[in-house]
Parts: structure tokens; C-alpha cells; sequence
């Protein structure tokens, strides 16, 4: 979205649940079931290649909420199924990488045992 131009050209084969930034120069065709057209997939930053979605990301918990829980990973090997929005229902986002909304902090030294 913005300023890096169409997301694809010519004809584009649905299977459903996509995020599609720019349609400006293609044609969907095929199953449109749960298709989101012509918004900003809300990455955390384009620029440097962090495709992380941003929980104001329309692709969060997006997917088809009829699919059962299921074991496994995103690319980066985060939990596919995580309840995003806490509302007791696991449902998968759009894309590649799982909103990951539980982050780790240490602060202070740590000291073993």
C-alpha cells in the first residue's frame, strides 16, 4: 500500500481469505470468500522489511473461523493459532506471520539459580 504500486498484474486466482493492498491493475477471480481488497495490510514497517501485522492490521483473525485449532508454526515459528483479541477464539490471520501480541522482558540483571 502507499507508494510501492500494485500488488499484482493481470489476472489474480483466488482460493479466498487473501489481503490484497493494490488491486489498481488486476482482475480476482475465483473464490472471493473472505478476500479483503485495496487496504493497508498493516506491517509494522514496510521500509525495513518488518512484515509483522500490527494488531490495527486488518489481516488479524481474519482467516475462516470455521477451520478447528490446529498444531503449528509461522515462518518465523510463532504459534499459528493464537487468540489475538482475546475473546476466546483462535483464528488464523492472513499472511505469513501470526500477530504475536505476547512479548518477553528482562529488566535488572539476571542472576542463575
Amino acid at each position: 500500500m502507499g507508494n510501492l504500486g500494485p500488488d499484482c498484474w493481470g489476472e489474480l486466482e483466488s482460493l479466498g481469505y487473501n489481503l490484497i493492498g493494490d488491486t489498481t491493475d488486476c482482475t480476482v477471480i475465483g473464490d472471493e470468500t473472505g478476500n479483503l481488497d485495496d487496504l493497508d495490510p498493516g506491517f509494522v514497517s514496510v521500509p525495513t522489511s518488518d512484515f509483522r501485522l500490527l494488531l490495527t492490521s486488518p489481516a488479524v483473525e481474519a482467516g475462516d473461523a470455521g477451520l478447528p485449532p490446529q498444531p503449528g508454526f509461522d515462518v518465523d515459528g510463532d504459534p499459528r493459532w493464537l487468540d489475538a483479541d482475546f475473546d476466546g477464539a483462535m483464528v488464523l490471520d492472513l499472511g505469513a506471520l501470526e500477530f504475536d501480541h505476547v512479548q518477553l522482558e528482562v529488566r535488572g540483571i539476571p542472576t542463575p539459580g
